[in-house]
This record gives structure tokens, C-alpha cells and sequence, in this order.
């Protein structure tokens, strides 16, 4: 068994992606501290239904390990912990929530097959790039973009789309796609309905009265 903490959320975290937590629950400050403790890392799965606070939530199958980078004490008792998504993991069982959630997973990621080819993944990186200036335009307010290039086209995947402004429902099936075809082809569908979305939104406002 592989069994480690779980912090379900109302996010999708990938691989890489970068995050801070507020926490105040007692269940996970019990978490921060054994995973400071031992160097262990946490697991981040989307809660299907149900909320973050309180327990009594449905969690989605697909999750990240996420390792605690550092954590600052604010006050009464709550901290913030910034932390860094590592891998891909599937829940097999979900344990008891004795003193906080507890799973048995299975790591893995799909296969880098090679069948994505750097033109292809330049193609959708313009669409994230419309998507981001269309956005700028519709509230006025600059969005500072980074496109870093990478080798590995399951991390540059999942740059992509954590730079994206896909929900999270629609994140979580990125992360939970069963190959990189599908996770490639998900992808560009989801950011060009998204740019779409948006253009509507701003060919409204431009229009004359």
C-alpha cells in the first residue's frame, strides 16, 4: 500500500503548478505538521461534491502529490503553507479521516509518446495567448503571461493549461486524461470553446448601440 495524507479542494493542481493554503482546520494543521515533520508529501484532489470545510465531501479519482515549500504562522492558531504539485497520482481506497483524510494511490502518468509534435503544441499556446489578451481587453487590466518551452511535452501540457482559464471541473479531466492524445486534443478543444466564450463576450461590449 501507498498510503499518504490527502487535502481535498476545490482546485485541480498539476504537476508543477505552484499554490498556497490557507489553513485553519484542526485536521489539517494536524497534516502540516506530520508532513513538516516527516518530509512527506500531500495529495490534492478536486472534491466532486461537498466542500472543503467540514468533511462529508465526494473527491474525483485523479489527484497531484504536492510538497510543502514553506509555511508561515498568521496568527490564531492558521498558517500558509506554499507548495509545489509533484505527481500524478489515482486513488485506489480512500482510508478513514482519523485525524485527517488518508488514501491508498497509485502513481503514475500517462506516456510521453512523441506523437505531439512541436508545431502542434505551439498552436495551442497561441490560442492560451488570444484567450489571455482578450481577457486584458474585456478588464482593463494587463495580464503578464510566461510561455516557457519545455522538452517534455506532459509538463508543457500542463503549463499550458494551469496558465489556462479553464474551471476546474475541466482541469480535472485534463489531469485524469488516460493518454497524451487525448489529453493533447481535450486540451485544444477546451481553450478554443474557452477563446470563443470570451470573443462573444467582447464582440458585445464593442458593439455599436
Amino acid at each position: 500500500m501507498t498510503i499518504f495524507p490527502m487535502f481535498p479542494l476545490s482546485m485541480v493542481v498539476f504537476p508543477g503548478t505552484k499554490f498556497t493554503l490557507r489553513v485553519f482546520e484542526y485536521r489539517y494543521l494536524e497534516l502540516v505538521e506530520y508532513c513538516l515533520e516527516t518530509g512527506e508529501s500531500f495529495g490534492v484532489c478536486l472534491i466532486e461534491r461537498g466542500h472543503e470545510v467540514g468533511g462529508g465531501d465526494q473527491r474525483h479519482e485523479y489527484g497531484t502529490l504536492s510538497k510543502i515549500e514553506q509555511m508561515v504562522e498568521t496568527g490564531d492558531g492558521k498558517l500558509a503553507i506554499s507548495c509545489i504539485g509533484e505527481k500524478r497520482f489515482r486513488v485506489l481506497d480512500w482510508l478513514l479521516d482519523d485525524p485527517y483524510p488518508k488514501a491508498d494511490i497509485e502513481i503514475g502518468e500517462v506516456a510521453e509518446t512523441g506523437l505531439i509534435s512541436r508545431q502542434r503544441l505551439d498552436e495551442i499556446e497561441i490560442i492560451e495567448s488570444e484567450i489571455a489578451k482578450t481577457i486584458s481587453e474585456l478588464s482593463g487590466k494587463q495580464i503578464g503571461r510566461t510561455t516557457p518551452k519545455n522538452s517534455n511535452v506532459i509538463e508543457e501540457l500542463y503549463n499550458i493549461a494551469d496558465r489556462s482559464f479553464l474551471g476546474a471541473y475541466d482541469k480535472y479531466r485534463i489531469l485524469s486524461s488516460h493518454n497524451l492524445e487525448a489529453r493533447f486534443e481535450l486540451l485544444r478543444q477546451l481553450l478554443h470553446e474557452t477563446y470563443e466564450i470570451y470573443r462573444r463576450e467582447l464582440n458585445l461590449r464593442n458593439r455599436p448601440d
